[in-house]
């Protein structure tokens, strides 16, 4: 294999290479992102921190066995705790971190509690009773609680177990139970209780979890347990308390994920915080009293709450995968947000989870009644629009309880409302409990909006009779509800948009353009709504006006419309941007309608217009993909919205997105000046991590230093400017570490480098360009000092990279090739495949970078016995690498590797027409070690790819130059594997040459100097047995000395065919004793050879071939294998037809098929 002329394939290259698309979803400053801590092959879940706040422990299955890892979140590197040498499972630190208890599978197949000491695992020490332990939990530093039952079918019980030299259980409490969770203080027990649905159902009983926990003090005797119901949907687990004690964490199961009709544990968790005075005798009743404060939104997926004393430990379920992550104890949601900050992110946010989970954080802030009742409307709509008709139903209940006479009578048509769609969702799936027209029929009777307890229960009431008569096909009396809602100034929000929300799937379905205008025109106009929300309707309105009109007549329809429209209305204004929006045609609109947009942006004196036109407006342009347009929004946005504000937040969001989009086209069409304009200007503007890369890059191909780099990208964000300045001192290091040629120097640069990107970790850690910079820092430390531990860093840090991407389609390619590339090197070639062939599938550049990941995916498919694929991307490669002249220098690596990989997949034409096309390059290259090396491999295997394309002479004359370099002083001492001796590697250059000249004369007939080249050969593998005393060696001698056997028999000499095969039975036979084995191929192979040349009655071999026979099928019968059957098959019949069978029957034996 061609060796390259240094290191062509940098990884840092890979990860720091332009591209031509840009997606933004950085971090922005919302919602925070939990923070993954473990990563690897299969799942990691029931994380615990220890005390010390950076030791992690967790269980993994990467093994198959599920184990007990540790981990330094410091350093990252996790290595397995112990080996139980079975499963484990529930590991717990003790309060005082000396102490891991988890639950072994050992001695005892149902569980067994066990405990070690902890750091180092030592003093294993179980509970030895005949009990299945389940679960477990510290009561304090000297005390467990344990969850176990005596038999399999017998009741769950709650023990205390002593922890001293040797364990001892005694009862704590008799009850049916999961989940134990026990306060600091020692005085509190909450779990979840089971209820057993059966007395005895054969090896176990059936019971389930019940939806409330339940509370019990342990230091009052005769105290009985106090139900414990959150004011939550579904079903709560999962109970843990804080360290201080003064809250509870658990998991609630509030929406039916899984679409299987129950909430049950199986479905989606989110992780809650409950207040919990533990001081207080009615800490159980203020609990069932608070509001739940909701930390994660349901698309994390988040179990097993794990709360250390800054941070919270979770096991949260992403692509289907289970790892563990780390979020501040408040959650997603800081505590410090205010009313105005929750409002102003929920304009922000676009998916129903996080709309979930900010509204709630809304409820919790809100003390008037009528707001908290509406909130709750609001909650309910959002869980009905999912079909998640519990948790609607949930809220819709709840919404009875606040007493607000100005929105009284709201729950009950919701409540219909959900009971009448989860009717027809049963329906759909073929269940009916009643007759449908009767249950319509009863529901439309429980409406009766004339007798409603206030207006706003009035209009919702015809609204859902108007839904109700429509999935009844009664259109007309649809129409007449919708109409007869009498909608007013003091009619609340959330009834309104119920109300349009009716009125565009009613109008719609009735083709009424002109009734769904004049809906939207009314609310528009609606004194209740605040400016921002008159501006919803209107537009709504504007849009019914247009859509699916030519774009001249929907041009003159909102003319006409704007005539008559009062000025300076919210119609007015959202008709005007109307036509300007529709006047976006096109992905290049002429000049005058793009600074017709931006003159009428400017006319806006109010902030709020000037967001609505710029997200009408980029919504069009974006579908156009009139960038354009996009650029000069964004500019224009950013420079007016206010700093620090969310506005602020989402304009810098706009301008990334643009103006990353324009800097990627123009670095895509080599216009490298104005891309690192763009980049520098994004940077300058955001501090965004992805263009400040970029802009360094450029600067560094340009040839300027990395001192000015260092001094000239910056950022006017206050937020980014220290994080920055360290991120790009981190990157500037990287980018030195492969010119570095001492070992020392380049080892103190990795771990500057690493410092610099520590010193602002805290900000930094969630951001994907950090962990892909630092997962290239240890994959650069890795290539250069083979060392595992950096290649782990290194993969640890790429996977983060992989799930912080997100949508971003240019980081997951690169991140997914980076990961390939790691994995090839390392040698984990299956798992490397996984990586590239998710690579192949997005968009590559003919880039050095995609150059490299191309080859690395060819690397692995051959590794894997996928030869002919690897030729296959090999050759595509190699086409990559002729079209593009800028990879001009890479093409003598690419074709020696594809001349190796279709040499390995048997196209020896193939193979020979790109070895005699790299040659020449080969050879007037420079005549140093890695020159006069290459030029010695690319001909010998060459000379490989001569014999399979059927041209043996072509390679006798190859080999004949390489043996005489073989023999010069210069090129021996250019021959060099790592742990090998310069006699090991000059050797086993000598028995590759041997062995295909070997091959070549006997092509050409002539067989005599054959045979001298098996002699070498033998005698070469001779000493290297000698050498390493490997059975490899030991069976490649019995090879050379089997067809030297054959060469005899060509030769018609007998004697030294008898010869050979003596030698070759005693080296088998020495085999057989360093193996202990019974049987070996090898040895087999030798018999059958032997007993073939002996039935002719005129070969003597020096041993009893009637003998060795027997002894071998007596080996056979016993080992009744059935892959040994053919041997046995011929052995009986060389046994049978004794020393001189028929001539006939001799002919047709043949060799049977290796076991």
């Amino acid at each position: 294999m061609l060796t390259p002329r240094g290191r062509c394939f940098l990884v840092l290259a890979v990860l720091l290479a332009g591209s031509a698309w840009a997606q933004d979803d950085e971090n922005d400053g919302g919602l925070r992102r939990p923070s993954r801590l473990t990563v690897g092959m299969g799942d990691q879940f029931l994380g615990q921190l220890a005390p010390d706040g950076n030791t992690l422990i967790f269980v993994s299955n990467r093994n198959i066995a599920t184990e007990i890892y540790v981990q330094e979140l410091e350093q990252g590197r996790e290595r397995r705790l112990f080996d139980e040498g079975a499963d484990v499972t529930w590991p717990r630190v003790s309060p005082d971190g000396k102490h891991l208890l988890y639950i072994s599978f050992r001695n005892q197949a149902s569980g067994q509690l066990c405990v070690r000491e902890l750091p180092g695992a030592e003093g294993r020490r179980c509970l030895e009773e005949e009990t299945s332990a389940l679960q477990a939990e510290w009561i304090d530093a000297s005390h467990i609680a344990l969850v176990s039952r005596a038999t399999i079918q017998g009741d769950l019980r709650l023990s205390r177990v002593s922890v001293a030299r040797e364990l001892s259980a005694s009862p704590l409490l008799e009850r049916n139970l999961t989940s134990p969770a026990l306060s600091p203080d020692g005085r509190w027990l909450v779990y979840v209780p089971v209820e057993r649905s059966v007395q005895q159902v054969g090896p176990g009983f059936a019971a389930r979890a019940s939806p409330h926990l339940e509370v019990f003090r342990l230091d009052r005797p005769g105290a009985v347990p106090i139900p414990l119901a959150l004011d939550l949907p579904g079903q709560t687990g999962q109970p843990v308390f804080a360290r201080d004690g003064r809250s509870l964490y658990v998991v609630q199961f509030f929406t039916d994920s899984n679409a299987d009709g129950v909430i049950d544990a199986s479905d989606r968790g989110v992780l809650f915080r409950v207040p919990f005075a533990a001081e207080r005798e009615d800490a159980p009743g203020l609990a069932a009293a608070s509001s739940p404060d909701q930390l994660t939104s349901v698309s994390w997926s988040c179990e097993y709450p794990a709360p250390a004393t800054e941070s919270l430990i979770a096991t949260c379920s992403r692509d289907q995968s289970l790892d563990v992550y780390q979020l501040p104890l408040d959650g997603q949601v800081p505590s410090t947000w205010d009313v105005p900050r929750l409002s102003a992110e929920l304009k922000m946010v676009g998916r129903r989870a996080d709309q979930l989970l900010l509204y709630h954080q809304r409820l919790l802030r809100e003390v008037r009644p009528k707001l908290r009742r509406l909130l709750m409307m609001r909650l309910s709509q959002l869980h009905l629009a999912a079909e998640d008709f519990d948790a609607a139903e949930f809220y819709a209940r709840r919404m009875h309880s606040v007493d607000d006479p100005a929105t009284a009578g709201l729950s009950e048509p919701l409540r219909l409302l959900i009971d009448h769609r989860r009717a027809m969702k049963e329906s759909e799936r073929g269940r009916m409990v009643d007759e449908p027209l009767d249950a319509e029929r009863k529901r439309m009777a429980a409406l009766d909006p004339a007798a409603a307890p206030s207006p706003p229960s009035a209009v919702f009431q015809h609204v859902v009779r108007s839904e109700l008569a429509e999935d009844a096909g009664d259109f007309t009396l649809a129409r007449q509800e919708l109409e007869a809602a009498q909608l007013t100034d003091t009619t609340p929000r959330a009834v309104l948009e119920a109300y349009y929300e009716r009125a565009d799937t009613l109008y719609r379905t009735l083709d009424d353009r002109e009734a769904l205008v004049e809906a939207g025109r009314r609310l528009s106009m609606n004194k209740v709504f605040p400016e921002d929300d008159q501006l919803d309707f209107a537009r709504a309105a504007v849009r019914a006006l247009y859509r699916g009109r030519p774009y001249d007549e929907a041009d003159a329809v909102m003319a006409r419309a704007l005539a008559s429209a009062p000025a300076g209305s919210a119609y007015a204004f959202a008709l005007e941007l109307g036509r300007h929006v529709n006047a976006l045609h096109d992905e290049r609109p002429p000049r005058a309608v793009r600074e017709a947009l931006i003159a009428f942006y400017h006319q806006q004196k109010e902030p709020l217009r000037r967001r609505v036109l710029v997200q009408d407006a980029v919504e069009r342009a974006a579908g156009l993909g009139a960038d354009g347009v996009l650029e000069a929004l964004a500019t224009v946005y950013v420079d007016d919205a206010p700093p620090g504000t969310e506005e602020r937040r989402q304009a810098e969001r706009l301008f990334r997105r643009a103006m990353m989009g324009r800097a990627y086209r123009r670095l895509g069409r080599q216009r490298l000046d104005e891309a690192r304009a763009d980049f520098d200007l994004v940077t300058q503007r955001t501090g965004s991590l992805e263009s400040a890369v970029e802009s360094m890059s450029l600067r560094l191909r340009a040839g300027v230093s990395p001192e000015v780099v260092e001094k000239e990208v910056t950022t006017s964000s206050a937020s980014m400017a220290r994080p920055l300045a360290h991120f790009v001192k981190a990157y500037l290091m990287a980018r030195q570490l492969p010119k570095l040629e001492d070992d020392r120097a380049h080892a103190r640069a990795v771990a500057a480098a690493v410092k610099e990107l520590r010193a602002s970790w805290q900000e930094l850690k969630n951001q994907r360009e950090v962990h892909a910079l630092s997962g290239a820092i240890h994959h650069e430390d890795f290539l250069r000092g083979h060392a595992p531990a950096a290649a782990e860093r290194a993969n640890r840090h790429y996977l983060i990279a992989l799930d912080l991407v997100r949508n971003n389609v240019r980081y997951r390619a690169m991140i997914l090739g980076a990961l390939g590339l790691l994995h090839t090197q390392v040698g984990n070639f299956h798992i490397a495949l996984g990586y590239l062939e998710q690579r192949d599938k997005l968009p590559y550049v003919d880039n050095a970078p995609g150059l490299a990941v191309s080859l690395s995916r060819a690397r692995a498919l051959l590794h894997v016995g996928r030869e002919e694929e690897a030729a296959q991307a090999a050759d595509q490669a190699l086409a990559m690498v002729d079209a593009t002249p800028k990879l001009a220098r890479f093409v003598p690596l690419v074709l020696d590797r594809a001349a190796l990989y279709n040499l390995a997949a048997g196209r020896f034409e193939r193979a020979l027409a790109l070895y005699d096309r790299e040659l020449p390059t080969v050879e007037t290259g420079p005549s140093d070690a890695e020159g006069l090396r290459n030029r010695l491999v690319v001909r010998l295997a060459r000379c490989a790819a001569e014999l399979g394309a059927g041209q043996p002479q072509r390679a006798l004359e190859d080999l004949d130059r390489v043996e005489r370099d073989l023999a010069t002083p210069v090129v021996q001492a250019s021959l060099t594997w790592a742990h090998a001796t310069p006699q090991h590697v000059q050797r086993s250059y000598r028995i590759i040459a041997a062995g295909l000249r070997a091959n070549a004369e006997t092509r050409l007939g002539h067989l005599d100097a054959a045979a001298h080249a098996l002699e070498q050969r033998r005698v070469l593998f001779l000493e290297q047995f000698a050498e390493s005393d490997r059975d490899e060696d030991l069976r490649a001698v019995t090879l050379a000395e089997m067809r030297l056997a054959e060469n005899a028999v060509d030769r018609r000499d007998t004697t030294r065919a008898g010869h050979w095969l003596g030698k070759a039975l005693e080296h088998t036979d020495t085999l057989i004793e360093r193996t202990h084995a019974p049987l070996d191929a090898g040895q087999l192979d030798v018999l059958w050879f032997a007993a073939q040349l002996h039935s002719d009655g005129n070969t003597q071999v020096p041993f009893d071939v009637h003998e060795r026979l027997g002894q071998a099928q007596r080996a056979l019968i016993d080992q009744r294998d059935p892959s040994w059957r053919s041997y046995l098959a011929w052995i009986e019949i060389y046994l049978a037809l004794g020393a001189n069978p028929p001539a006939e029957i001799r002919d047709a034996l043949v060799l049977p098929a290796q076991p």
